[in-house]
């Protein structure tokens, strides 16, 4: 019988150790992301994005072995993972926001995306949809309870004059939280200003 055993290092799928046994057989990081993905897709692109920024896969490593699992059941869930994966996510949210924002037809956002004036980079957007100048910006709720920044009140303040400052730019900020990602709430949002901002609501 298979097993695959998943080890946490330090935090939340942020520093994952991946293992697996196979009959006494080491299992590649790859054949662990494809089998979540069986399963789940955006949780297996969250384990996949970490592993692609940390080195430990490529994407064509995931098509392979999706290619050698044949019929298997949630397969067409798994081949949709390689085209879905990007090393330059930053977190377990932003993985699942991509997904999600995807499966939502919403057109794809660049990922990371430093804005400034003439004299100085401003801010880096999570998520930007520069064409209809959204900055979509997932977050997590550690940032606004991080005693080293202050706390829950200079968190604010700083989103506050950040959000400032990206209006002034010319951009629409959207928010969301971790809960907003799986209640489809951040995608409706996302898709009503995308809208508001000159999107056609076509999916893609």
């Amino acid at each position: 019988m298979n097993c695959i055993c998943i080890r946490k290092a330090q935090h939340f799928l942020g520093a994952f150790a991946l293992f697996g046994c196979s009959y006494g057989r080491l299992v590649t990081v790859a054949r662990i992301v494809v089998e979540l993905a069986l399963q789940s897709l955006p949780w297996s692109v969250a384990a996949g994005d970490l592993a692609l920024h940390r080195h430990d896969l490529t994407p064509s490593e995931v098509v392979d072995v999706v290619a050698e699992l044949g019929r298997r059941t949630g397969i067409a869930r798994a081949r949709q993972l390689a085209p879905h994966l990007d090393a330059r996510s930053e977190s377990v949210a932003e993985s699942l926001s991509r997904v999600h924002l995807a499966e939502a037809g919403i057109p794809s956002p660049e990922p990371q995306l430093w804005v400034g004036n003439d004299h100085r980079p401003i801010a880096r957007i999570d998520f930007a949809w520069t064409k209809y100048r959204v900055a979509g910006e997932c977050d997590g709720i550690g940032k606004y309870f991080d005693s080293a920044g202050g706390g829950p009140q200079a968190a604010l303040r700083r989103e506050k004059r950040r959000d400032g400052d990206l209006i002034d730019l010319g951009w629409t900020p959207v928010h969301w939280t971790y809960s907003e990602i799986l209640n489809g709430a951040m995608a409706r949002r996302v898709a009503h200003t995308l809208v508001r901002n000159g999107w056609d609501g076509r999916r893609t």
